[in-house]
């Protein structure tokens, strides 16, 4: 019975602290913060046809749109018919020119 009790028998705590050395306090880096290029939509679907020659139409929605018409892309500035409701109408969008998401 003392072989068997012997390995979960309730271990004795000294009264004494635990002397670990703390972590030191590291503190990040200030994150780089980098302006946005303003671009045109126009511009972007022009050297898109240039490239690939395919056209970036507007979406092609298949139920009523959750995306409101005064929305515009911040980063080319394109209309709300290139714009895609990205979460389901919780509030992100992504543009289909620029492929830039943002709420």
């Amino acid at each position: 019975m003392c072989c068997v009790l012997g390995k979960h028998s309730p271990r004795k705590y000294s009264d004494e602290p635990v002397k670990k050395p703390y972590r030191k306090l590291v503190v990040d880096e200030m994150p780089i913060i980098k302006t946005l290029e303003k671009l045109d939509y126009k511009k972007l679907i022009a050297d898109q046809l240039k490239a690939t020659g395919k056209l970036i139409t507007p979406v092609k929605r298949r139920k009523p749109s959750t995306v409101p018409e005064t929305i515009t892309c911040p980063g080319c500035n394109a209309p709300h018919d290139y714009l895609y409701d990205n979460t389901g109408g919780r509030g992100q969008y992504l543009c289909k020119v620029c492929e830039c998401t943002f709420n």
